[in-house]
């Protein structure tokens, strides 16, 4: 986080206990819409043959009632048939190696370092259209916080991750996946939030 001081950061304004204002996002893309638009979206560009998300989903959906054995088979089955595509973003984004190469770093830093965070603030509800991404930048941003504090647990389907490292994000990490950079840049947001304790838990209380 010190390595990478231009982080982006938002302005909120409190309105009152359940209300407020946060600065739109200016710039940015919902993961979703760029990984299964069903037109434009990057499955459907890079491996037309592939399961169609919106296919994926039904399917998962049927599963939810099965047995945990059942619901795993049938999960492999689909993850065997659909391939992670969101490397590819920074190929488009960013033509020239060097900034291919940091954009991807800042990618990876910022999924690090809101993985870590979300994990310490029991931070739920992050499907594909709540995480954005940045073109001008590569970073990944975090939007609808509602959910938090271990909330997700308490839901109809609940969140026992402790973050989201899906087959799509970690495929945009690069070939050595998440020892390309984000193990070390994880470890590096854990000890900075950690000196920081005092003045986090203070917020919170």
């Amino acid at each position: 986080i010190q390595k990478h001081p231009s982080r982006s950061t938002r302005i909120v304004v409190p309105l009152a206990r359940r209300s407020g204002l946060i600065e739109w996002c200016e710039g940015t893309i919902p993961l979703g819409d760029w990984l299964a638009n069903e037109i434009t979206g990057a499955h459907q560009r890079y491996h037309p043959t592939d399961l169609p998300p919106n296919q994926a989903k039904l399917k998962l959906a049927g599963a939810r009632d099965k047995p945990p054995e059942r619901r795993m088979a049938i999960f492999s089955e689909v993850c065997s048939k659909i391939q992670p595509v969101l490397g590819y973003f920074f190929v488009e984004n960013f033509p020239e190696a060097s900034a291919w190469y940091a954009g991807r770093k800042r990618y990876t830093a910022s999924l690090a370092a809101s993985s870590i965070l979300g994990y310490l603030v029991g931070l739920g509800d992050r499907h594909p259209q709540n995480l954005l991404l940045q073109p001008s930048t590569g970073e990944l941003v975090h939007i609808d916080l509602g959910i938090a504090f271990d909330q997700g647990r308490l839901l109809p389907t609940p969140e026992m991750v402790p973050f989201r490292l899906t087959r799509d994000l970690v495929h945009a990490l690069g070939p050595l996946g998440v020892e390309t950079g984000f193990v070390g840049a994880a470890e590096s947001a854990l000890r900075a939030f950690s000196s920081g304790s005092e003045i986090i838990l203070t917020l919170l209380e």
